[in-house]
């Protein structure tokens, strides 16, 4: 239905600003990242020190919870 389309439209948009705005990611990267997430299910986000890492993703969520998307999970995983 044209309603879904829209809704992943609106999600992809709000993954591309959390990535920009949040992660200072390009619009290039943020494109790819999110396409990867998409197709993967998942995907890396960048590496950074524990607390920088938490207060993002604190952001990104909150951000995702304010605008109703439910289904956005971000999380922190222990590089190498």
């Amino acid at each position: 239905a044209a309603s879904d389309v829209y809704k992943r439209q609106t999600y992809y948009d709000a993954v591309i600003f959390i990535l920009v705005k949040i992660f200072q990611k390009t619009k290039n990267e943020a494109i790819n990242i999110a396409n990867k997430a998409q197709a993967d299910g998942k995907a890396v986000v960048g590496s950074y020190y524990k607390d920088i890492a938490s207060t993002r993703v604190q952001l990104a969520m909150d951000f995702a919870q304010k605008n109703n998307f439910k289904d956005f999970k971000m999380t922190i995983e222990k590089g190498e």
